[in-house]
């Protein structure tokens, strides 16, 4: 964390939903003397345990002289437009703590997604299809967004936190394995576990080879550019004898033309 913001006085935006993941993360900066702003979203999801987490979340921050600000957000509309829920609340989210960002002229949100959370996001891509760099995973800084516990796993995360003291919230909905995410979690990983004791550390390594190799791919593509592309005018232009010296053209088209909204579909 020291190295990511050395500037204590710098005013950082912490996502806390008032699990242990977030409410460790919070912990952490505040015990280090950082400058805090909570962000707590509630979609009313749960009832009373939306409202509980609430009131958890803004109670432990009042006690250590915190400002919290608190989103309700309806996800009916999104949910109307064919939207998963876990997808919706992402979204929303994320939506909102890009506002704040840009009210508070803030740099970037912290979050405390973990290790564990990662394989879990990659073998979800997988079994979803979404193309080879879905299969990255998360970054610990990537576009505003910061993922400082990212190199631990769920069960060190809960370990510090019974060393530290600390409470926390549980999400019963994290039990029910009517989510795909928690298919992953609750019933493939443990299997994967089971098989391979090191499963989360190998596939958290694998996404960030696969990183690595993105970043030596986009190396490659700029120097191919300076060969056989050309901008005017907001336009881009290709000198197809590029394509005939690389051995997969269609990815190359595909890496050049996605950053202007094309998909994989749109450019087989």
């Amino acid at each position: 964390i020291h190295s990511l913001f050395p500037d204590k006085s710098e005013t950082l935006l912490i996502g806390v939903s008032g699990g242990v993941d977030s409410m460790l993360l919070l912990d952490i900066l505040v015990s280090e003397g950082y400058q805090c702003l909570v962000a707590h979203c509630n979609f009313g999801l749960r009832g009373e345990d939306s409202d509980m987490d609430e009131a958890f979340v803004a109670d432990w921050c009042a006690s250590r002289d915190v400002e919290v600000l608190v989103k309700h957000i309806d996800l009916n509309p999104a949910l109307d437009d064919g939207l998963s829920i876990q997808m919706a609340a992402r979204e929303a989210r994320y939506s909102w703590f890009s506002s704040l960002l840009a009210e508070r002229e803030l740099k970037a949100i912290l979050i405390g997604s973990h290790k564990s959370d990662n394989a879990e996001t990659v073998l979800l891509n997988l079994t979803r299809g979404m193309g080879h760099q879905s299969l990255t995973g998360m970054e610990t800084v990537l576009h505003g967004v910061v993922r400082p516990l990212l190199p631990y796993a769920k069960g060190e995360i809960v370990d510090l936190a019974k060393k530290r003291g600390l409470k926390w919230r549980e999400d019963a909905s994290n039990a029910s394995n009517k989510y795909e995410r928690n298919v992953i979690r609750n019933i493939v990983m443990p299997e994967l576990v089971n098989l391979r004791p090191n499963a989360i550390d190998n596939i958290n390594q694998s996404a960030m080879a696969r990183q690595q190799s993105f970043a030596l791919l986009h190396d490659v593509i700029g120097l191919w550019k300076h060969q056989y592309a050309a901008e005017k005018h907001d336009e881009f232009f290709f000198n197809f004898k590029g394509f005939e010296v690389v051995s997969e053209p269609e990815l190359l088209l595909f890496e050049l033309v996605k950053l202007h909204g094309f998909t994989h579909h749109s450019v087989v």
